[in-house]
């Protein structure tokens, strides 16, 4: 295993922490930002203080952690993925699977608890 600088990792997960301000609930894989305008079933607005860390990941590397949250569909459907989005440059930052998709009904309230995104040690070969 090489070395890698934490400074390097913690960089890229503040920039995402100060980066994105919406995080969404949406039926399937978004790949854009516009994917997710389409497929957002309900979307909640977040900050750079709804994030704590970066602290030591789970097992290697560094990790933020969003502290849970509460998000009410604008429409129904299969909450499969989560999204963090900045509106203002019409970013799409991250998206990854829930770990259980679930129906969801219009003005139906989802509570999503804590997101730790981890950012692991890398790994080369020569």
């Amino acid at each position: 295993m090489g070395y890698t600088k934490s400074d390097l990792m913690e960089q890229n997960l503040e920039l995402l922490k100060i980066s994105v301000n919406r995080v969404c609930l949406c039926e399937g894989d978004p790949q854009t930002y516009a994917e997710v305008q389409t497929n957002a079933i309900g979307c909640a607005t977040i900050n750079q203080y709804d994030f704590t860390g970066p602290v030591d990941g789970n097992v290697d590397g560094r990790k933020i952690i969003l502290s849970g949250i509460t998000i009410t569909a604008s429409s129904g459907g299969t909450a499969s993925h989560l999204a963090f989005v900045n509106t203002a440059t019409t970013t799409l930052w991250l998206s990854f699977p829930r770990n259980l998709s679930r129906d969801v009904s219009p003005g139906e309230t989802v509570s999503v608890s804590d997101i730790e995104i981890e950012e692991g040690d890398f790994s080369t070969t020569v």
